[in-house]
Order: structure tokens, then C-alpha cells, then sequence
């Protein structure tokens, strides 16, 4: 079976706040796939859809995706990350 392929998004050109009030009071999943420079993370609704991946180099935008992790805290019920 050959690799699945997937669109992600620059994390610093992404539209966090539309998906923090698309999320608003609901319970979010970021599940990050971990790599030595290039991450890729998806963020799955209560249902676990995926909602949307994003990708960013580490460590230079690391703490870029965590600020913008803290934002969805704000508005979600609940915010759960699981690394792999």
C-alpha cells in the first residue's frame, strides 16, 4: 500500500480564529505527528473529523503553534494533545 497523500496548511497562515469559533464549547483533538524539522499536526472535532492539518518547521515555528494552541484553549471545552 503506497503512502497517503493529505493537504496541509502553513501553520502561520492559517485562520485560527475562524477555527476557534468553529470550536467554540466543544471538545478538540491536536494530534501531532513528531519529525526531527518538518511536524505535521491535525486537529479532530468531538466526532474526530479531522478539521485541519497544519504543518510548520520545529524548532523555529514550535512556539508559534503552541501561542496558537492556547488560543483554541480559549474558546474549547476542552483541548487534548496527543503526540506520536
Amino acid at each position: 500500500m503506497g503512502k497517503r497523500k493529505y493537504q496541509t496548511a502553513r501553520v502561520n497562515r492559517f485562520d485560527w480564529e475562524a477555527l476557534a469559533e468553529e470550536v467554540e464549547q466543544q471538545r478538540i483533538i491536536v494530534g501531532i505527528d513528531v519529525a526531527k524539522e518538518k511536524m505535521v499536526a491535525c486537529v479532530f472535532d468531538e466526532g474526530e473529523a479531522v478539521l485541519k492539518t497544519v504543518r510548520w518547521s520545529h524548532p523555529a515555528e514550535t512556539g508559534e503553534l503552541v501561542a496558537l494552541i492556547e488560543r483554541l484553549r480559549e474558546s474549547a471545552a476542552k483541548v487534548s494533545v496527543a503526540m506520536e
